[in-house]
């Protein structure tokens, strides 16, 4: 379908049903249900605990750049980035923990030290994309919420899940899933809730259209529609259709 819609590919390798295949970090085996993606491997060589016993408790209530916990903290929030791929539930910790490198403190690494240990817990259950049905038709579904004021700092706290199901099914295969601070400021629920709203609907519209020209080609732009219906032809465009709650 690719080549057929004029998207040019390369294959790596074709991955044998039930055989475990290694890519940067993701362990990834294909299933009669669906694609499985683990990140064991990585969170136990990369994700260590950072060790604080060695250091003066008095001496950590603010950690300046040059400090060696500092860098330690920064090399673990991005391992953690990285991890958040496979492990969507610890993007509001992710989100929280980058906010606070300007005045991180032995609290913050604490905390982060938590994370790790519910990571290390939880690091050999895989997420899975479920295979669709390709008889029933396939919807872009979004899912979005905001807390005001949902932060240390009081700023606002949006996330939002997209991703692709078959219609009048439970199945759910996910494309983008994210919890970070809304930038702009609200000042109510409602606010904070409608510009969350925004940012799912552009993410949404943006998966439909790959989708759509994967599914159905490239399609004519307006100028070349409109000259097509001069010249007689009707221009039929099949959409998808698109759920946001």
């Amino acid at each position: 379908r690719l080549h057929e819609a004029g998207i040019a590919t390369r294959y790596i390798t074709v991955l044998p049903e039930g055989k475990d295949y290694d890519l940067l970090g993701k362990t990834y085996r294909t299933t009669p249900k669906g694609t499985q993606i683990c990140i064991d491997k990585f969170v136990k060589k990369k994700l260590k605990k950072i060790d604080t016993l060695k250091y003066k408790r008095s001496d950590l209530n603010l950690i300046l750049p040059e400090h060696e916990l500092y860098k330690q903290f920064r090399n673990r929030l991005g391992c953690l980035i990285w991890v958040e791929n496979c492990k969507p539930e610890i993007s509001f910790h992710t989100s929280t923990l980058a906010s606070v490198l300007q005045y991180l403190s032995l609290n913050d690494i604490l905390y982060m030290n938590d994370v790790i240990d519910s990571l290390q817990e939880t690091a050999k259950v895989p997420v899975l994309l479920p295979v669709l049905s390709s008889t029933q038709p396939v919807c872009v579904q979004g899912i979005c919420d905001a807390s005001l004021q949902g932060r240390q700092d009081l700023s606002s706290q949006g996330a939002r899940a997209t991703g692709l199901r078959n219609l009048d099914a439970d199945n759910f295969a996910p494309c983008d899933v994210r919890s970070t601070k809304i930038r702009r400021k609200a000042s109510s629920s409602f606010d904070a809730e409608t510009l969350q709203l925004v940012e799912q609907t552009d993410i949404c519209l943006l998966v439909k259209l790959l989708v759509e020209e994967i599914e159905y080609g490239k399609f004519s732009s307006l100028v070349e529609r409109l000259l097509l219906q001069l010249d007689g032809y009707k221009v039929n465009i099949t959409g998808l259709k698109t759920v946001i709650d």
